[in-house]
């Protein structure tokens, strides 16, 4: 019997190697997968040993273990979303959280809401009449905050959520602009810069988020089933800071993931050829009144949707978790605080699992329903992420109103599929727009 190793090779990467990872994942992380195999170690400078994993088997006992494991994450991410985030807690606390959270985003809740979702896009694809063409992920992130913030708050119209969600966009967009400079391009005036201005957007964003807190204790019946009404009406009170920290989590997480799926998406629906024949069709018949049960029936959008997600793996990687201790697993010995992620886009890709896996193929899930450790776009185990099925039914109505818009056109799109990092997120090339003619 073979004994339990150490870590499981792999590089030692110096800052600028690790910049350009982040800012090229598929195809660093790909190289690393070829040169070491399926599990290997990326090393960092004064930072914890970093254990990519990339097969189903890998997968399924990170689940096990996931109880035993826990939430690791950067300080800027923990910064943005807060320390009382339920993507920062673990344990106990964690479970709790995220059963707080899950009720208004699933089931007769989340379905009560695809008319105002509708609502909000149809009114997005008007506004695009008459109007300049505009890049796709811009117009794709409107949607997905506004349809967000829906779920969050009581009744807002578009001026409303862009005054609420402008401290974020600052983040959102300071943060790219300084991950796009190589490290050792970074001055120490930009950095410092930078977090100034970092630290100034979030107690805005707080004191945005504050304010929404106030008016709904003022008026309880304004929204109950919205995710405030049920953080504020917990059986067990929670504080202000970690409803602020909620909030802030699901705007973040809940836009900017699907704000590239549904570029994504469009991207593929609107390309020429045969792969999208199926879901149009589909979604051609579709009642303009339709319900989520509706949506649910949809088996060639259903699986046109999970394509999507597999070629395109809107982050790079899991939520990250961390050993608590010294452990045996995946047949090595991995030292305490060792930090364990799923590379979602070398899972997706497995020749394996995913025949041809480059080619953008809906039919390989139509009689093929996806397994929870081969397709794992929104995560998996206990930090699933626990928006997956809004996401999902976000991105069918989305695609029902860009078949039912007439006049649009993707600008820029006749290139061949390649994500760029966007932020902390995968998206289709920025340079794509979308403009309506009639």
């Amino acid at each position: 019997m073979a004994l339990p190793r150490g870590l499981p090779d792999g590089p030692h990467l110096d800052d600028d190697a690790v910049w350009r990872m982040d800012e090229d994942p598929a195809t660093v992380l790909g190289s690393l997968q070829q040169q070491y195999g399926d599990i290997f170690t990326v090393h960092r400078s004064g930072a914890a040993p970093r254990v990519v994993l990339t097969s189903d088997s890998h997968i399924r006992e990170l689940i096990k273990r996931d109880p035993d494991l826990y939430a690791c994450g950067t300080s800027q991410f923990a910064q943005l979303v807060g320390r009382q985030s339920v993507n920062m807690l673990s344990g106990e606390p964690h479970r709790r959280m995220r059963q707080l959270l899950l009720p208004p985003l699933h089931g007769h809740a989340l379905a009560g809401r695809v008319p105002r979702i509708r609502g909000i896009m149809r009114e997005e694809f008007d506004r695009l009449r008459g109007a300049d063409p505009v890049p796709l992920l811009q117009f794709t992130s409107e949607i997905a905050l506004r349809v967000t913030a829906s779920v969050l708050f009581s009744p807002m119209s578009a001026a409303q959520v862009r005054e609420l969600c402008a401290p974020l966009m600052e983040i959102i967009e300071g943060i790219h602009q300084h991950r796009s400079v190589p490290p050792a391009d970074r001055s120490a005036e930009s950095v410092t810069s930078a977090r100034e201005a970092f630290a100034r957007q979030r107690a805005r964003l707080d004191e945005n988020l504050s304010a929404q807190v106030a008016a709904h204790r003022s008026n309880p019946d304004s929204d109950p089933a919205s995710l405030l009404g049920q953080l504020l009406s917990a059986p067990v009170a929670l504080t202000d800071q970690q409803i602020l920290d909620q909030l802030a989590t699901m705007l973040v997480a809940g836009h900017l993931t699907t704000a590239s799926g549904l570029a994504m998406a469009a991207y593929w629906m609107q390309r020429p050829g045969e792969h999208a024949a199926a879901a149009a069709a589909e979604l051609d018949a579709l009642a303009d009144d339709h319900s989520a049960a509706d949506l649910a029936a949809l088996h060639h959008v259903t699986a046109f949707c999970d394509e999507v997600l597999r070629i395109g793996s809107v982050v790079p990687h899991s939520s990250g978790r961390r050993t608590a201790g010294p452990v045996r697993a995946f047949g090595y010995e991995l030292p305490a605080g060792t930090e364990l992620i799923v590379s979602l886009h070398l899972a997706h890709r497995r020749p394996e699992v995913y025949p041809d896996p480059e080619e953008f193929d809906p039919r390989r899930f139509v009689d093929s329903p996806p397994s929870a450790t081969t397709f794992v776009p929104f995560g998996m185990g206990v930090r699933r992420c626990p928006g997956a099925a809004l996401a999902t039914l976000e991105m069918k109505i989305f695609l029902a109103c860009l078949r039912r818009t007439p006049g649009l056109e993707l600008i820029g799109a006749d290139v061949p599929f390649r994500t760029v990092s966007f932020g902390s997120t995968l998206a289709p090339p920025t340079q794509i727009r979308l403009r309506r003619t009639v």
